[in-house]
């Protein structure tokens, strides 16, 4: 008689569904807010340039008033982003990594879990250069333009400007990064729920040592 083998992810089961379903809706999220995030600015900039405005609050700014217009939506646009990430990745990094630490995930899709932990790597780099390195910098870049722009310090506002922009194309990898990074935690967290086990074929059973009786062996 065949003996039926215990499930060694029964005991933890609801905990783990709990957890794939947290880390799948933290790392969509965060996917979803890059990705809109990029299409808005590469919406806006476009969109105000063509208007042409001229801002009241600069009067003595001689520059091209498009850009701190769209600058000033933009900011406020990627702040939310990077705040909405962030906490997205917390969520997405912590669930992950106590399923990680389930023994029966191991056993059961080792490869699958080894790019569910890779990805979220990449998402801890690309996120932690965007947020703490280059976000600050351009920020205080940013700001310095606006005060020199708002005072009419034309030559200081051009200089802020331009090493604003001097960082714009590695700002644009880099929310590129942090878009594939969420794109790679959502396709590996959905990979490791719907792939198939590796315990879920059993080893056929060893032979009976009993002997065969003697009725059966006969026509």
């Amino acid at each position: 008689m065949r003996r039926q083998r215990p499930d060694i992810a029964s005991a933890d089961a609801p905990l783990r569904r709990f957890l794939e379903a947290v880390h799948l809706t933290a790392a969509g999220l965060w996917l979803g807010v890059a990705v809109a995030t990029g299409a808005a600015a590469a919406i806006i900039f476009p969109t105000v340039r063509d208007l042409e405005p001229t801002l009241a609050a600069y009067p003595e700014y001689t520059g091209e008033h498009w850009r701190l217009a769209a600058g000033h939506v933009a900011a406020r646009l990627f702040a939310f982003g990077d705040i909405v990430g962030f906490f997205c990745l917390m969520l997405a990094g912590l669930s992950l990594c106590i399923i990680a630490a389930m023994r029966h995930v191991w056993i059961r899709t080792p490869r699958i879990t080894l790019a569910r932990l890779a990805s979220l790597g990449l998402a801890i780099l690309a996120s932690g250069y965007n947020v703490f390195i280059l976000g600050p910098r351009m920020n205080t870049n940013l700001r310095e333009y606006w005060q020199a722009a708002e005072a009419g310090d034309n030559p200081a506002a051009q200089a802020a400007q331009q090493a604003f922009m001097a960082d714009h194309d590695p700002a644009s990898v880099a929310l590129a990064a942090v878009a594939i990074a969420a794109f790679a935690l959502t396709v590996t967290g959905a990979m490791g729920i719907t792939a198939k086990p590796r315990s879920a074929q059993t080893p056929s059973d060893p032979p009976s040592r009993l002997e065969t009786p003697e009725l059966a062996t006969k026509r």
